[in-house]
Order: structure tokens, then C-alpha cells, then sequence
């Protein structure tokens, strides 16, 4: 038998998410306001309904439906009702060290809708892995169910990381003005 040499390719990571701290799903009410806080993890925050205002380092923006936020490591930030609407977000922190996650530093988008199905996936997953308890933002960590989908945690990291990889082919593919 002949020993043949096969070349490998070896697979770089453009996201690599090590830690899921925690995961919300939120119905805030209009007048709802969360005082500003700061933290060595990534934030996402997704409106899923109506709108509210993120600060985040002294500017406050408004997070409209469908839109995603995006908070660095150590940036003070809030979150508070538009006194109009009740909302809904989803938010989900975790620990990514990569290079490539600066691109998403300060920035906001509007999630296209053929995307939304990857947080609402990790979503899913998460309930079917951890105690998704009702809101509580002071959450101290992801509990474990006691019969937890296996690989759980490894699917809402890999659609996490889809998710980013997938948004920055969006959003760079977009022509400049």
C-alpha cells in the first residue's frame, strides 16, 4: 500500500467565542430605565419590537425593530423605554477576543431579515440548554438545565459566530456612498 501525503487545510477562526455569560429575552415597558453599567464582555442588543434608547458612552441612540447594537468591553452603557412603547429586546453577552470584533465597536444595524433567524435560534437553543429565568438584568450567570441539549452551549456559539460572520459580508458588500 502506497503512503500518500494529503494536504491539510488549516481553518482560521474570523470569531471565536469562548464564554457565554449571559441571555435575555425582555419586554421592558415604555418608562423602563436601566442605569448605566460596564463590563470586560461583548453586549448584543437586538429590538425585536417597537424602539428604546441605548446609551452607550455618553451618546444615546435610538435601537429601533429589527436593529442590533453592539457594546465593547469596559464602554459604559444603559437602556431606557422611549415613554411611548413597551419593547421587546434580546440581548446576549459573551466573551470574543478576536481581532475582527472591533469592526462591530460603536456600531448599529439593521439585521436583514433573512439573518433574524439566527437569534432566534440561539434563543431557542438557550431555553432548551439554561434557566432562562424572567428578566432579571442583574442575572449573576447561565444555569445549566438539569438535562441540557446536548452540544446546546457549542450551537449558540456557532450561531453566534455565524451571525457575526454573516453580518459583516452584509454590511461590507454594501456599496459606499
Amino acid at each position: 500500500m502506497e503512503n500518500k501525503t494529503f494536504y491539510m487545510y488549516k481553518i482560521s477562526n474570523m470569531f471565536s467565542i469562548s464564554k457565554i455569560v449571559t441571555i435575555h429575552y425582555q419586554k421592558l415597558l415604555k418608562n423602563y430605565v436601566y442605569p448605566a453599567e460596564k463590563h470586560d464582555f461583548w453586549e448584543l442588543i437586538y429590538c425585536d419590537k417597537n424602539q428604546l434608547y441605548i446609551t452607550v458612552d455618553s451618546e444615546k441612540k435610538l435601537l429601533e425593530k429589527g436593529e442590533v447594537i453592539f457594546i465593547a468591553p469596559d464602554v459604559p452603557h444603559s437602556v431606557e423605554g422611549d415613554n411611548e412603547h413597551d419593547s421587546n429586546i434580546f440581548i446576549v453577552s459573551f466573551v470574543c477576543k478576536s481581532k475582527t470584533m472591533s469592526y462591530f465597536r460603536d456600531k448599529l444595524f439593521g439585521v436583514p431579515e433573512n439573518l433574524r433567524f439566527l437569534l432566534s435560534s440561539v434563543m431557542t437553543e438557550a431555553k432548551h440548554t439554561f434557566r432562562i429565568p424572567d428578566f432579571n438584568p442583574d442575572l449573576p450567570g447561565l444555569e445549566l438545565l438539569p438535562n441540557p441539549n446536548l452540544g446546546g452551549a457549542q450551537i449558540i456559539r456557532n450561531d453566534l459566530e455565524k451571525f457575526l460572520i454573516t453580518l459583516v459580508r452584509v454590511e461590507t458588500a454594501k456599496p459606499t456612498s
